[in-house]
């Protein structure tokens, strides 16, 4: 007979057990009125502040930038009679540069809403936005065709191990992703948190630079890893008013701690804080979309339908419920389909 004293996976839940019922930011214990928005939002600063300090980026979101964006690849750039696409490197630390695709809609008039498509593992801001050249790819993941082409302003980013912060970089070390996240550690940093202020750097320099941008209409979408900063952004930038969050809405018990997953979904004492429910909650009241396949083999199906169930009943608790979405989809495992999402978001942000 097998000794269960041999078992990580039992330590882990014992852990888990425990750890769940005492979350020092849970919404259950932090959020009991629902007549008035006070307390949820007296909930949400105190919550943005602990995550901001797990993911080692508080500091850094006080430096001064000068985004210095400059011509980025331009065999990329388009300029078509429906849109115009630039490719840029745009400072979002000192000395250090984000390699953006900024897509902007020809034909509309007044401020356009802006969408921020965050891509995930295999992938980058180029294959996010349709320009993708590389042969092979796996996930063929396009968040941008169909809102550019309603009005939307697009942006999308590499982040760290991507695109021209990864593979097609000149720096040997700089191909390894995974070990990114393990060398920030070294120096208290999080490569979550790093990709996070890239992100809300570059909401920074699109407001601040693109006319017709509208700082009141600002929606995010990813899937995997881009869904895990569609769902973690927005709970640390007010700035967001909606969000598409796709495959990845799973309570962790299920997820990243019910098999292996890429290293940059944990954070040191992050289960001492919150769980996915409480981080999804976060957004409250603001329009939530999340969608997962049936079958996702990484953020099944039991912890998808466990996290919105906390979450639907945070918006129904303040009257609200129609903003919080739920879709699955049938037969589909780890994928991205956002045709209801696309209308979803379209619908939305009209002014």
């Amino acid at each position: 007979m097998a000794d269960d004293g041999l078992s990580f996976s039992r330590l882990l839940d014992g852990w888990y057990e425990k750890a769940y019922p005492k979350r020092s930011l849970a919404f259950e214990s932090h959020v009991t009125d629902f007549s008035s928005q006070a307390q949820l939002e007296a909930w949400k600063a105190e919550f943005r502040a602990k995550f901001l300090e797990l993911l080692r980026i508080d500091d850094l979101l006080e430096q001064r930038v000068e985004f210095n964006p400059r011509p980025g690849i331009e065999d990329y750039d388009e300029d078509t009679p429906t849109h115009v696409t630039r490719n840029l490197h745009v400072d979002t630390m000192p000395g250090v540069t984000d390699a953006i695709v900024l897509q902007e809609p020809k034909g509309f008039s007044g401020k356009r809403p802006v969408l921020v498509a965050v891509h995930g593992h295999s992938a980058d801001k180029w294959l996010s936005t349709g320009q993708e050249r590389k042969e092979g790819q796996k996930y063929p993941r396009n968040y941008t065709q169909v809102p550019l082409e309603r009005g939307f302003i697009c942006v999308a980013v590499d982040h760290w191990g991507f695109g021209e912060r990864g593979p097609f970089t000149p720096y040997p070390r700089d191909k390894d992703e995974g070990g990114y996240n393990l060398m920030a550690l070294m120096f208290g940093r999080t490569i979550a948190g790093l990709r996070i202020l890239d992100v809300m750097r570059v909401i920074d320099f699109v407001l601040g630079h693109v006319r017709d941008a509208d700082p009141s209409r600002i929606a995010i979408i990813g899937q995997s890893l881009g869904g895990q900063m569609a769902a973690w952004i927005p709970a640390v930038d007010p700035r967001i008013s909606a969000a598409v969050v796709s495959g990845y809405t799973s309570s962790w018990k299920w997820s990243i701690l019910g098999r292996n997953h890429c290293s940059d979904n944990y954070l040191p004492g992050m289960l001492l804080h919150m769980e996915c429910e409480d981080v999804l909650r976060a957004h409250c009241p603001r329009p939530l979309y999340m969608v997962n396949g049936e079958k996702d083999p990484i953020f099944p199906l039991e912890g998808f339908n466990h996290a919105f169930g906390k979450v639907k009943a945070c918006y129904d608790a303040f009257g609200i419920g129609d903003r919080a979405v739920q879709e699955v989809l049938p037969g589909l495992g780890h994928e991205f389909v956002g045709n209801n999402a696309f209308d979803w978001l379209t619908a939305l942000m009209r002014p």
